[in-house]
């Protein structure tokens, strides 16, 4: 029994010892996914605008953006 806690508690130490490594490179990743969108967003309307156009709306992933 006095085995089985133990490897209970190791297996928290390694977890939280992951979960301590991996929070700041996922926060980064979802942050560069999100700077990602704004500057395609960027580079398309610099497209529209040296092809003429003028657009009120850009794609930023998921979400329709209105310009006023």
């Amino acid at each position: 029994m006095a085995q089985q806690q133990a490897f209970v508690d190791q297996l928290r130490k390694q977890k939280a010892a992951l979960e301590a490594r991996e929070g700041p490179s996922l926060a980064q990743r979802a942050r560069h996914g999100r700077l990602e969108n704004v500057l395609r967003a960027k580079l398309a309307a610099r497209e529209d605008a040296a092809a003429g156009l003028a657009p009120t709306e850009y794609d930023l992933g998921n979400a329709r953006v209105a310009q006023f």
